[in-house]
């Protein structure tokens, strides 16, 4: 009777903690535990001291996690059950990988693999070849990843497991997503999204939604993000998933926030840090924290944007997670370079740069490279930003980031624009906008577009830049960037104003004015108002 009362309170806990009631897991694990300490039963006790690590685990408690999870291996190994060790590395190499202990993490999986490989597991190989593929992917080590979820899939459809199946899925489709490969990557999570309905598993299918929404979220695709994110958001509070509602929330705030929505972007992140700090999802807290300082920078609020950052950045390094601290570092660099403190830029970047190295995120270190050059451009330091963003683009062509390699070249183009390189800056222009098109980036492609349009405005060709304004202007329309498109109206102002066509450009000041005043760019606005009166005096 006591065993099978220690089983109920084990499978009890379970409940709980998916209920996101970790007092009320965290006190039926221990007297689990208690029960089969009293009663001999080791086994029963190490299983335990795992599902009281995942209360710690879900609270970003990674310290107290690593504690269990330790212990139940001594355990596991000193009585001999190599399906327990196993399970324990696979454990850990998840801790590990949560924490961006990515090197530590692949030697768990590894570990872990071997010993059921050895004890013929299939089920644990499968849940081994998963998490590296996950170690990978955040690599950029695409190939590698790609093979791990492939062969774990083939194992789980193997010994019938739909869930791993389902899950193998949502990591093909993360790699393909990272790739730019669009199409492939909805239909991935789609795939896994029925898998997940014909099991009747919620809470996975809303997962699925979100990894669902990311895809279409940066194709621009706000409706559909919206859907997902909206869909996924029901699901959750329907089963009860709070953190599972938190993440929704997060998600819909990226959607209003790349589409000038900001009030409706702040209160999801607010209340989506809300919901983190009142279950204890530390991660989930910081990560909001980091989207806050995004949507306040990108309405030049820097003070709070650098507050935030940096409440974020004390969260990651108090949970022990070093990429969440990295991309802390530049984002603070972004923000410093925003406000032209070049020095303070250049100081967090260098940071940013060196604990990337440290965790092997090669995409890191170029973005770092990147933010470095671009420090290097605004202070006309124009051979050092060339440098740094030619070492970025070698990074960024090694990994495969498409995105990352147009990104520079539209630094460089930047670069060579601004010394009158008008040649080489049309070339750097002209391939970023070629790969944006490849890849599915519009607002990016627009963006080229109207700098490209600047280049041969430079050169008085005046029929050339209208066209690339022109084309910009409908991409900025399609994806719904007001900014992009009130900036580039201003530039059609600009344009028609060098040509003497006062009053159209009178009219393209007042669009543009009109559309700042809408967003709340009230500077902008009074800029484009002055050369309306300008134009029209």
């Amino acid at each position: 009777p006591q065993q099978y009362i220690a089983d109920a309170l084990r499978e009890l806990g379970d409940v709980s903690r998916i209920l996101s009631d970790y007092s009320g897991a965290e006190a039926c694990f221990r007297e689990a535990q208690h029960i089969y300490t009293k009663i001999d039963d080791d086994l029963g006790r190490a299983d335990s001291l795992l599902g009281q690590g995942d209360v710690y685990r879900v609270q970003s408690q990674y310290a107290r996690v690593e504690a269990f999870a330790s212990e139940a291996l001594q355990i596991y190994t000193k009585i001999g059950d190599e399906r327990g060790r196993a399970k324990s590395l696979l454990y850990l190499g998840n801790v590990y990988w949560e924490q961006s202990q990515y090197p530590q993490a692949e030697a768990c999986f590894t570990k872990a693999q071997r010993i059921y490989t050895i004890v013929g597991e299939d089920h644990g190989q499968a849940n081994s070849l998963y998490g590296l593929g996950k170690v990978y992917r955040v690599l950029s080590k695409f190939p590698e990843a790609k093979a791990c979820y492939t062969q774990a899939q083939h194992i789980y459809v193997k010994i019938g497991d739909d869930l791993g199946r389902a899950n193998s899925q949502c990591g093909l489709g993360d790699v393909s997503r990272a790739q730019y490969q669009y199409a492939q990557a909805e239909a991935f999570h789609l795939e896994a999204q029925q898998i997940y309905s014909g099991i009747g598993d919620d809470l996975s299918r809303a997962s699925s939604l979100l990894g669902l929404g990311v895809v279409y979220q940066l194709q621009s695709k706000y409706p559909q993000a919206e859907r997902c994110y909206t869909e996924a958001q029901k699901i959750n509070t329907k089963i009860g998933n709070k953190l599972g509602r938190a993440n929704s929330l997060r998600g819909l705030g990226d959607v209003y926030r790349f589409q000038y929505k900001h009030p409706q972007a702040e209160t999801c992140y607010t209340e989506a840090q809300q919901i983190y700090a009142e279950i204890g999802g530390e991660l989930g807290r910081a990560n909001s924290l980091h989207c806050l300082g995004h949507l306040y920078q990108a309405q030049s609020k820097y003070a709070k944007a650098k507050a935030s950052y940096t409440e974020g950045q004390h969260i990651y390094i108090k949970i022990g997670d070093k990429l969440g601290r990295a991309n802390s570092q530049r984002s603070l660099g972004d923000v410093s370079r925003a406000q032209s403190q070049h020095a303070e830029a250049e100081a967090f970047y260098i940071e940013a740069q060196r604990i990337y190295g440290k965790i092997g995120s090669d995409r890191g270190i170029a973005n770092s490279l990147r933010g470095l050059a671009d420090v290097y451009r605004l202070q006309y330091k124009y051979p050092q930003a060339e440098t740094y963003y030619i070492q970025a683009q070698r990074i960024y062509a090694e990994i495969g980031s498409e995105l990352g390699r147009a990104n520079t070249l539209r630094g460089l183009g930047d670069v060579y624009r601004l010394q009158s390189k008008h040649p080489q800056a049309e070339t750097c222009y002209i391939e970023a906008q070629q790969i944006y098109a490849e890849i599915g980036k519009d607002r990016d492609r627009a963006n080229s577009l109207r700098d490209l349009g600047n280049v041969y405005r430079a050169q008085s060709k005046y029929a050339r830049a209208e066209a690339s304004y022109t084309e910009a202007l409908q991409l900025y329309d399609c994806v719904g960037d007001h900014k992009g498109k009130a900036n580039v109206l201003r530039n059609m102002g600009r344009l028609s104003r060098v040509q003497g066509c006062k009053p159209e450009a009178a009219a393209f000041y007042q669009q543009a004015r009109d559309i700042y005043i809408q967003i709340g760019m009230s500077e902008s606005a009074d800029r484009a108002s002055y050369w309306v009166a300008k134009m029209l005096a």
